[in-house]
């Protein structure tokens, strides 16, 4: 298999430098990055010009780095970590070295989806296909955004159907028997007025850890997804959007295994571990635009449906074998005004959701997790930028949350409900000293609720707000007519009350705000137009994260680092696409070592993720032959929950051809 790919490799090598020049479907029309428009602040802006950390993923970026889930994303963003579960739905990013505590099954980082809020570790199986770009927010960003925007924001947005009818069929082919067949397209159903697109996507692949009491594959995945994209345009001056995806995984074990294993790849359980999910999600955008100013509402529903199997004790013996079969259902609704009034622009909004977790788990047959957990939530918020001068700009933002959550343990018959409130300021200062140099300061409030943790006794069951206080400086600028890019940002965060796991003994743990801390660091990404099919690139991403104050019954952890918090990561590496239709990309992509217990005992070693692709593009068909983590790289996380390790994904060395309509 391998001398075959590389024979393939050298094939397209070679026809490659021989084809005349001719252009490519779509390739000879990208943006340089500092034209591109963004929505980062929920209005539209030049990307060079946002005054905040921010890296994006324009849909180029995405398909030729083959970034197909979220957690793909964190290869290519600076201090952006992202730690997934394999196969059970569940996703923890991490940024600038806050990542919540996995008992809270909360996020430091919202994601949102066409508008659709994930702001739990619960249900995040996006699948990024027909993306238009993902936007990716560093620091506390809750003045607009809100809750769980604590550390920072992932912005996800689909392509829109157009006047142009525009489609694909890709097939994609790999190791371990993956097949991948995706199809889409979008165009006018009634021109001028109405627009649909459809993508539809099929993912099948064997695992890698293998059952020997079972004799079979444990682990493997089977995925299908379908979006719906429906726009209306009535009038020049009204939009109305809906954006529905329906997503079902079928998929085998969870790829999680006991640190004391002999061969991680290896298991000898007698139950056959299963992941069956069902997710479901609408947004309805209206867009309004008037004289001076615009409204928009998008109305959001997701339904998340787990059950799951797990065997924890890995053996032949019945000992902890636990089923989930949960609910989650979560509704928002945002209401936001934009304009200009003379120099000032604005914006203000207010958003209300509802949250519905119903929880059920069984061990050997027996209940142990039956509740229900109802919240509420609105926020009001406002956004000016207030020009001082030519080159000055004052931005500011205030936002208000008040969240009410009300639970029920069936179980153990405790009830309870608790309101949470925050006030998040922003302010900050925007200078731009050329049209291709400018500077900004700001200091923002993050803010994260409170909630309940069911496994703790009834009297610590309860668990406060945390918030931090996050001060930044940065520069964007561009180069050598536009060649170069350059952005830096440096950052210090002051975290209080921070949500933790507090142990009364080694084997019962309760959630408390017992911990102070401060995270400081910095991020760094570099573009350079080597010349006119050559690009370089490299970004840079640190941040140290330690304790200032923690401790509980089993120790003190006063400096140690944040479980789960790297110091460094970094992606560098080029990009060549021609007029001949010839592309090739290489890129090495590294992460610091990190601890995944607060006591610092379980490190999980640093890594360093080689990632290539080469093929041939025309105006309707593209082939290429890739290689995912070519050097088979393990970067397994040790010691999670203290007893296990997560496993991380082999290499993957396989084929992608396309056809273009």
């Amino acid at each position: 298999m391998k001398k075959k790919i590389f024979s393939a490799v050298c094939f397209l090598s070679v026809v490659g430098l021989l084809l005349p020049l001719k252009n490519t479907w779509g390739k000879d029309t990208q943006q340089p990055q500092d034209q591109i428009i963004v929505t980062a602040q929920k209005v539209e802006e030049n990307v060079q010009e946002v005054p905040i950390s921010m890296s994006l993923l324009d849909e180029f970026a995405i398909e030729d780095n083959n970034i197909r889930t979220i957690s793909d994303i964190g290869l290519y963003v600076p201090n952006l970590q992202q730690f997934s579960v394999g196969g059970a739905g569940m996703y923890t990013p991490g940024m600038r070295g806050l990542t919540a505590d996995v008992h809270t099954a909360s996020s430091t980082v919202a994601t949102y989806v066409d508008g659709i809020p994930y702001l739990s570790s619960m249900g995040n199986d996006v699948v990024l296909e027909d993306i238009e770009r993902v936007e990716v927010l560093r620091g506390p960003q809750g003045t607009l955004y809100g809750k769980n925007a604590y550390s920072g924001v992932i912005n996800i947005i689909t392509k829109s159907p157009g006047d142009q009818t525009r489609g694909k069929i890709k097939i994609e082919l790999g190791q371990d028997n993956k097949r991948e067949y995706t199809f889409n397209v979008s165009g006018p159903l009634v021109k001028n007025k109405f627009y649909g697109g459809i993508c539809a996507k099929h993912y099948e692949k064997d695992g890698f850890i293998r059952n020997e009491y079972l004799n079979k594959m444990d682990d493997g995945r089977k995925d299908d997804t379908i979006k719906l994209y429906l726009k209306y345009t009535p009038m020049d001056r009204l939009a109305v959007s809906l954006i529905s995806t329906w997503l079902e995984k079928d998929d085998g074990a969870t790829t999680i295994m006991p640190l004391a294993a002999p061969d991680p790849k290896k298991t000898y359980s007698n139950l056959e571990g299963y992941t069956k999910s069902k997710s479901r999600s609408h947004a309805l955008k209206l867009e309004y635009l008037m004289d001076n100013m615009a409204f928009s509402s998008v109305t959001t529903y997701k339904r998340y449906d787990d059950k799951r199997a797990i065997d924890y004790d890995y053996s032949p013996a019945d000992i902890s074998h636990v089923k989930v079969d949960s609910r989650y259902k979560d509704y928002s609704q945002e209401f936001r005004l934009n304009g200009r009034t003379g120099r000032i622009q604005w914006l203000g909004g207010l958003y209300l959701d509802k949250n519905n977790e119903d929880p059920f788990h069984t061990r050997n047959g027996m209940p142990a997790t039956d509740s229900t957990t109802e919240s509420d939530s609105i926020g009001i918020f406002a956004n000016i930028d207030y020009p001082l001068g030519n080159d000055f700009v004052l931005t500011s933002g205030i936002r208000y949350d008040q969240d009410n959550i009300e639970t029920n343990d069936r179980l153990k018959n405790y009830a309870n409900d608790k309101s949470y409130s925050e006030i998040s300021p922003k302010i900050g200062l925007k200078y731009t000293v050329n049209q291709h140099l400018f500077s900004y300061a700001t200091v923002s409030k993050g803010y994260k609720r409170g909630g309940y943790f069911m496994l703790a006794p009834a009297d610590l069951k309860s668990y406060d707000k945390e918030t931090l206080w996050n001060y930044e400086i940065g520069v964007k600028t561009s180069l050598f007519d536009d060649k170069l890019l350059f952005n830096m940002s440096i950052f210090y965060m002051d975290i209080e009350d921070m949500q933790v796991a507090t142990n009364l003994t080694p084997l019962s743990a309760y959630i408390s705000n017992a911990a102070k801390a401060t995270s400081k660091g910095l991020e760094l990404e570099t573009a350079y137009q080597a010349f006119k099919y050559l690009t370089l690139f490299a970004n840079l991403g640190y941040a140290k994260t330690q304790f200032d104050k923690f401790s509980d019954n089993l120790g003190d952890y006063s400096n140690n680092d944040n479980p789960f918090a790297p110091r460094y990561n970094y992606s560098l590496g080029f990009k060549y696409r021609d007029n001949r239709g010839i592309f090739g990309k290489f890129d090495i992509n590294g992460q610091g070592s990190f601890y995944a217990d607060k006591a610092n005992q379980f490190e999980s070693k640093s890594a360093t993720i080689i990632n290539a692709k080469i093929g041939y593009e025309t105006d309707q068909y593209e082939i290429y032959v890739y290689g995912n983590n070519i050097t088979d790289e393990a970067y397994n996380i040790d010691g999670y929950f203290n007893y296990y390790t997560l496993l991380s994904s082999p290499r993957e060395i396989g084929i992608q051809m396309a056809y273009r309509f």
